[in-house]
């Protein structure tokens, strides 16, 4: 009796750790599927942190997750949901939890909403749209230093690390009177960039404020921070910045295209790269004029002062027509600043006579133009 009790309770082990491994292995799955790269992305995420995160669209709840992304990733996709990632251009808040709290308060995320680590300003192009954006959250996000933040301007703004054009540390929603971000290093220093939307053009704008640089010229605003010689915690009043602005930048230039056609010609769409292009709001085509956002390249601690852009056309009717330099119609590529509005005027009353041109000489008409960033509020 006692040799057939020892087999039982062997086999009784085995069953035990068969079982364990069938749920650790479920588990497993589970995670992985959460952290999957995805090629055919919606966004792409560049995680520096030491922490595995989870996202959510606006609040952490079970309808709002986006994905995972591990520790120091590179270029992580997440999959296109078409929840939060449709064929219309969308923005929102995008918060992360550490990996660790997600299972830890699986089936109840509401109570984890004071548990964010890093969030960040998200703008999703439409489906049609360039979405090809890294977003980057900041190797010295989490941690127990704060950095209390006050912001009772109209402007959403995201602080980021090592320049505008950097990761991001965090995101401070307007009017709120103190978001606290959390860092690991004892050394910061951080770069606010004010994000608005300008419903009267339809588009999304960032921007940086710059001040006066030592020795002459701008360089972008910054606070520098150093929690060794405090209690862990520094402030920052947004307020008190823009009241010292002497200029301000966005990181873009704007093409703004008129269409100026008669006869049947109807509604035009632009296109880039053979990618027929969304507004902000969410327009294709048009009868009338709209404004496209181009991003500059990052450079160093902030953004190109120009960029080349080729493969411009307009649609209409099925047909394509290639947008020309107006003052030499056989170049088809194009130099544009940064902080400019540029106009591609589109004409013609039959399919065969269409034109699209820009003008890329300031002074001239329909040239480009300065933005002015007269903006109530600043």
């Amino acid at each position: 009796m006692r040799k057939v009790f020892k087999v039982n309770l062997a086999i009784l082990a085995m069953f035990i750790a068969i079982g364990f491994v069938m749920v650790s292995c479920e588990e497993d799955g589970k995670n992985s599927g959460l952290f999957t790269d995805h090629q055919d992305y919606s966004i792409r995420i560049r995680n520096n942190s030491s922490y595995n995160l989870v996202a959510f669209a606006s609040d952490v709840r079970d309808v709002n997750l986006i994905g995972g992304v591990t520790k120091f990733s590179g270029m992580h996709g997440f999959k296109k949901d078409t929840k939060f990632f449709g064929q219309d251009p969308n923005y929102f808040r995008m918060v992360f939890i550490t990996e660790q709290d997600y299972k830890k308060y699986k089936g109840k995320l509401q109570e984890a909403d004071n548990r964010v680590i890093a969030s960040m300003f998200i703008f999703w192009n439409g489906a049609a749209g360039e979405n090809s954006k890294v977003y980057e959250v900041a190797a010295n996000m989490g941690g127990d230093n704060k950095f209390m933040v006050n912001n009772p301007t109209n402007f959403d703004v995201e602080i980021r690390v090592n320049g505008p054009s950097g990761p991001t540390l965090g995101f401070v929603p307007k009017g709120m009177a103190m978001t606290t971000l959390y860092c690991t290093d004892l050394e910061i220093i951080a770069f606010p960039v004010f994000l608005y939307e300008n419903k009267s053009r339809q588009i999304i704008e960032s921007i940086f404020p710059m001040v006066d640089a030592p020795g002459g010229g701008k360089m972008p605003a910054r606070t520098s921070l150093n929690f060794e010689s405090t209690t862990g915690i520094q402030t920052m009043n947004l307020s008190n910045l823009l009241g010292a602005l002497s200029e301000r930048k966005s990181g873009a230039s704007y093409i703004n295209v008129r269409n100026n056609t008669g006869g049947s010609i109807g509604n035009i769409a632009f296109v880039r790269s053979n990618v027929i292009q969304t507004t902000a709001t969410g327009t294709r085509y048009f009868p009338d004029s709209k404004e496209f956002r181009i991003d500059m390249l990052s450079s160093g601690d902030s953004y190109q002062d120009s960029r080349t852009l080729s493969g411009l056309a307009i649609e209409t009717g099925g047909l394509f027509y290639d947008v020309v330099d107006a003052n030499n119609p056989a170049n088809k590529t194009f130099v544009i600043e940064a902080d400019k509005i540029y106009s591609i005027v589109v004409t013609g009353d039959t399919f065969a006579n269409i034109k699209a041109t820009i003008e890329l000489r300031e002074n001239e008409t329909d040239g480009p133009i300065p933005m002015t960033f007269s903006i109530t509020g600043w």
